[in-house]
């Protein structure tokens, strides 16, 4: 019986509490209601601690903005000349000289010769960028993303992939 009892009891306890909280509720006398942050004054400035002089902005700037690392020049010369970026060369010389035959065909309205030459084309750069990706990674590895033929040579590779997405969608 006195558990029933000490039941009761609670139940009754948190009923009152609902009932008081509803009730701050809508009497609007919330205690987090009442308490307002202070505002700004009339004819403040909320921004007058910062410096707003360009020159003294164009002082700070480390110029340029950007955050790369310097280049290096640690590798040894000639690491473009490599057997392997050499045959990818001339495969991309064959495969830009298809893709820009399929664009012209295509402005011209020859969709056979378009997807030939495009499905060519692609292909070949396919081939080329497989061949040199583990290449490049090794370097990268090796020598460090800010090694100055490095990034000559993923400017290269770059202008390889960008043609490919002008011609990977042709079937």
């Amino acid at each position: 019986m006195l558990p029933v009892i000490a039941t009761i009891g609670v139940v009754v306890v948190a009923a009152l509490g609902v009932a008081v909280m509803t009730q701050k509720a809508k009497s609007g006398t919330n205690d987090a209601a009442t308490v307002t942050a202070p505002g700004p004054t009339p004819g403040s400035n909320p921004f007058a601690d910062i410096n707003t002089d360009p020159e003294a902005l164009m002082r700070k700037s480390s110029g340029g903005g950007s955050k790369r690392p310097p280049t290096t020049n640690n590798a040894p010369p000639g690491l473009a000349d490599s057997p392997i970026f050499a045959e990818a060369r001339t495969i991309a010389k064959e495969a830009t000289e298809l893709v820009n035959a399929a664009l012209a065909a295509e402005k011209a309205g020859d969709v056979e010769t378009w997807r030939t030459k495009a499905i060519a084309g692609r292909d070949k750069l396919d081939h080329v960028l497989e061949m040199t990706a583990d290449w490049e990674i090794g370097l990268i590895e090796q020598w460090g993303s800010n090694e100055a033929q490095l990034i000559q040579i993923s400017r290269e590779i770059d202008v390889w992939r960008k043609l490919l997405t002008k011609v990977r969608k042709v079937h």
